[in-house]
């Protein structure tokens, strides 16, 4: 049973999520993500995006589920309205071995065949060479890479952002590890700026959107909020 606290002053819980939670998360992220600037860009065909972001995403979902690196929000009836995905270190410290074993074999769907399936292999290779340009600016130190967080557009503007974030900034800061990120949207630097990170590189993609590289060294600053 995954550890569950209640966010003050709220109805909703967040806990770690777990296998169960795999169905729901990835409707979250296609409602989180199918207007995204970078979801566009990779998923040019807008009648299908939802599915294929939903397919993709879904995929970095599972290893994550695997190493309890998913908190997850819910409201009181049980339903998943935000979600915070990372990336630990590899190796990642002080993290036990996995106790959410996978339920299916990992070998396939791989990400890159995936993508090469659900958008041809010519532009699967130009996403592949767009999104390499963002491995120079990942800090040199051990950090934790926030992969997705994601709130129901529903529930978007009440806080629940903060709430899905807080638990690994937790970790991050009792391991003692930095925290970076990249994003698309424009709307999100002030709400990561505001819990302290900091802007430290700017790109645009080849015929694709801005991104912007943020990263978290004041472990405390982050631990506070």
């Amino acid at each position: 049973m995954a550890d569950v606290s209640a966010s003050p002053g709220s109805t909703h819980s967040v806990r770690t999520g777990t296998w169960e939670d795999l169905p729901r998360l990835r409707r979250l992220l296609a409602a989180a993500y199918s207007a995204d600037a970078l979801m566009a860009w990779i998923f040019r065909e807008p009648t299908h995006r939802a599915d294929a972001v939903a397919a993709w995403l879904g995929l970095f979902l599972e290893p994550a589920l695997q190493q309890g690196a998913v908190d997850v929000v819910h409201d009181d009836d049980g339903h998943v309205i935000a979600a915070c995905a990372w990336r630990p270190p590899d190796p990642a410290p002080k993290t036990p071995a996995p106790q959410n074993p996978a339920p299916r074999d990992a070998g396939a769907p791989t990400v890159a065949g995936l993508l090469a399936a659900l958008v041809g292999s010519e532009h699967a290779a130009r996403v592949g060479a767009g999104l390499a340009l963002l491995r120079p600016h990942a800090p040199q130190a051990p950090s934790a890479y926030v992969q997705f967080l994601a709130v129901d557009p529903g529930h978007q503007r009440r806080g629940l952002g903060s709430v899905a974030l807080q638990p690994g900034l937790d970790r991050a800061a009792a391991a003692q590890i930095g925290v970076h990120l990249e994003t698309t949207n424009p709307d999100a630097v002030p709400f990561y700026e505001a819990r302290g990170f900091a802007v430290t590189a700017e790109l645009d993609l080849p015929a694709g959107p801005h991104v912007w590289v943020l990263a978290m060294t004041d472990l405390e600053e982050g631990h506070r909020e």
